[in-house]
Order: C-alpha cells, then structure tokens, then sequence
C-alpha cells in the first residue's frame, strides 16, 4: 500500500480558498423527510416514512426507522462521516451531511430489508425538504456510500475480510480522493473502495440544486452490501446473509452541501463562456449588477476556481485540467449556466 498525494483536485481546493476566504459554512434548518422503500418477494412494496433532525452524532443516537427496530437512523451535519477525520476535506464554506444506518444496537443478526426480493432488487432512500436559510449546491463529486461490517461476524467466515470498510465514491474524479490514503482508503488486499459505484451501479438525483431547498433520493441495488473481498463461502448459521453473502451491520450516505458568502444570484450573471485553448480551459464572466471584487465559483470536474469581478463588471480565468477530453464547466451558484468543452492531450 503506497500513500498518496493530495493531488490536483486537493491543491486546486486549497488555492482556492487561500483566494476566497469563504465561511459560514450551511447548516440544515429543522427536520427533513425520509422514505425508504424496496420490493418484497411476496410482491409488495415495504416502505417506511419518518422525520429526522440533523443533531446526530453516533450510533447511540440512531432510532427505529418508522417503528422497524432493524433500522436505526439519524441525519447529521458536520459531525459524522468519513470527512469528518480527514484534514482539509471540508472546506470553510462547506457542510458535511450525513444520512447514517444502523442495525439494532444489541443485535446485528437479523436482516436489514425484511423479505427482500433479490440481490438485485433496488432500495430507495429518498430524503425530501432539506431546508437552508440560503441557496446551497451539492457537490456531486463528494458523494459517497459506506458500508461497515461487524467484526465479531466476520470473524466467523471461514474466508474473512480484511477490511471492514467499504466505500462507494460517486465518481472516478471524486474530490480529494488523495487525501484519503492510507488511512481510509487502502488498496490491500483488493481496493476497499470502488470510484463511481454510488452513481453507476447506485443512482443519485438531487431535487432543488442551488435553492435553499434540497431532496436528494438515493437508489441502489442490494448487491451493493456484497464484500469487495468476498469470492463466494458458505455462510455460518445465525449471520444476516439473505443471498450468501455477509451484509454489513451499519451504511450511510455522505455529501457536501456548499454556501456562498455571497450568494451569486444567477440572474446577475449576465453572460458565461468557456472554451478550451491547447490544455488550458479559459472561463469569463460578464455581470449585470455584480460589485467589483465578487468572486464567482467556476466548478469543473470538481475542480473549483474563484473569477473576481473587476470594475469593468468582466472577470476571466484559466486552469489546466486534470486530464484531457470533455469536461463540464459551470458556475457552482447556478449549475445550469453550464459549457461544455473539449481539451486537447
């Protein structure tokens, strides 16, 4: 196992907040909603509802979800996750929030979703009416799905794991990926993580980007919760293995919520171009109302670099991307003010 630089995504993130000294970072206001639902071979429809506020901090403070003792939940903000423990992966401006899974605190044997059809049946969670006192951007590169096995139960697999950690990142450029190593990630003896599983085997679709209002709905399929080691064993009695393989005792799903101090109105904004010139991508923008020395967040590939307004109401940047081909470039404030553009090699 080899340890890892911070990388461009993590310099780029440190330049740029040495540039914007952003803060206030935003913070959930009251509860939101919770659904999670699957099919059941029977050919129903489990699904089960509930509200969570955002002051948990660990297990302890997971409840029933929707009176299903298998199921414990609780919502957080800045106090739990993967983030959390690693220098510089949350930024000034930045939340942490984070929807966490529990099994019974007494008793990890029982299966998670009652009756589950298949191992490729899909779970929904959807968590609906996510409310901000301001607008906020989720930063799709920082979503990610943990799962945590009990080590008591895989001590009795007669092919145990080696790590009782997996990680689903959302993408093979996700943010900060170096920063992550050795103490997180770790490619021993296969990788415990897997870049893109959130998004390509699992579905992410968020609801209300860049308002002050966020439904962000998690799909996956069951087979998510199989061991990255696992080669196929039989499975001791007594362990929750619906399909023959170890399910954790503990998931949760993670993402960035970014504030703006200030917020750019999208309606002040009245032109954006990029284009590419040989590697380097070239961003401007031209305001309507802006105030000289606003700084205006460009994201690509998660990627963000800062365009202060000057007095002529113009800014202008350049950077050179990570990897040649297409890239995104958007401004993080109004996600649909968005060029694509091709870089050469």
């Amino acid at each position: 196992m080899t340890r890892r630089g911070i990388g461009a995504a993590g310099l780029a993130v440190v330049g740029f907040m040495q540039a914007a000294a952003m803060a206030h970072p935003p913070e959930p206001i009251g509860t939101a909603n919770i659904t999670m639902r699957w099919m059941t071979m029977h050919g129903h429809e489990e699904v089960l509802t509930d509200v969570r506020d955002f002051t948990g901090r660990d297990h302890e403070d997971a409840v029933p979800l929707d009176g299903d003792h298998h199921i414990n939940c609780f919502f957080s903000v800045n106090s739990f996750g993967i983030r959390t423990d690693v220098r510089g992966a949350i930024q000034e401006d930045e939340s942490l929030i984070a929807h966490a899974f529990f099994k019974d605190h007494h008793d990890h044997s029982h299966d998670y979703f009652h009756m589950i059809e298949s191992e490729d049946t899909r779970i929904t969670i959807e968590i609906t009416g996510i409310h901000f006192e301001h607008p906020v951007t989720v930063v799709r590169p920082t979503i990610l799905l943990h799962k945590f096995w009990d080590a008591d139960q895989v001590d009795r697999l007669s092919n145990f794991y080696i790590n009782l950690h997996n990680y689903g990142l959302s993408t093979d450029l996700w943010r900060d990926f170096g920063l992550f190593f050795p103490n997180t990630f770790s490619d021993f003896p296969v990788p415990n993580y897997d870049l893109g599983e959130a998004t390509s085997i699992g579905d992410v679709t968020v609801i209300g980007d860049g308002t002050n209002e966020i439904s962000i709905i998690f799909s996956f399929p069951y087979s998510v919760f199989k061991h990255y080691e696992e080669t196929g064993q039989d499975v001791p009695d007594g362990l929750p293995a619906p399909f023959g393989y170890l399910e954790p005792f503990h998931f949760h799903m993670e993402w960035i919520a970014r504030g703006h101090d200030p917020y750019v109105p999208c309606e002040d904004v009245k032109k954006f171009k990029a284009n590419c010139s040989g590697r380097k991508i070239k961003a401007k923008v031209v305001a309507k109302r802006l105030d000289p020395g606003t700084l205006v967040t460009i994201d690509s590939d998660g990627e963000w670099h800062a365009i202060e307004i000057g007095e002529d109401g113009k800014g202008s940047t350049s950077f050179k991307p990570r990897r040649a081909g297409e890239h995104e470039v958007f401004i993080a404030d109004c996600p649909d003010r968005s060029v694509t553009v091709t870089c050469g090699g």
